[in-house]
Parts: C-alpha cells; structure tokens; sequence
C-alpha cells in the first residue's frame, strides 16, 4: 500500500504496521480462552443419540478455526514487538 492511499496514522507514519501489540496479546488470549472453552464442552457434552450432531460440528468447526487462527496471530504479535515502530 502507497503513502497515499493511507489514511488515519498510517497516513502520517510510513513505517505504520497497525498493530497494537498489548491489544492483540489479549484478543490471541481470548481466542485461546474461546477455543479451549467450545472444545472442553465438546469433549463433556456428547450429543444423545438420536439427536442432530449437526450443531456440534458447527462448534467444532468455530474451534478449528480459532485454532488456525493462533499461529498466524501469534507470528503477528512477535514480529510487531520484535520490531517496534521508531517514535
């Protein structure tokens, strides 16, 4: 992205990365918090027989994701605090 088309901060910092370190350590918490939450109830609460699973792997399927969000967000969150922007 081009100095020009930023807006906000960005606009005024070229070396703008938009990230806020302790902002994005606490959503990479949350979301850890979220899936270990939704995969504990999984584990404990079987669907009885007879009944749709179909919910259940929706709410796995939420967990996967969150999952696989983690690595990504925790790369993020390294590389904004192993280098900060100047100023």
């Amino acid at each position: 992205m081009t100095a020009q088309m930023r807006t906000g901060p960005a606009a005024r910092d070229p070396e703008f990365r938009g990230i806020d370190p302790p902002a994005l350590d606490q959503v990479i918490r949350q979301l850890q918090d979220a899936q270990n939450a939704i995969r504990g109830w999984l584990n404990a609460h079987r669907p009885p027989p007879g009944v749709s699973a179909a919910g259940y792997r929706q709410a796995d399927q939420v967990a996967q994701w969150a999952a696989d969000q983690l690595g990504m967000l925790s790369r993020r969150y390294n590389y904004a605090v192993a280098h900060p922007s100047p100023g």
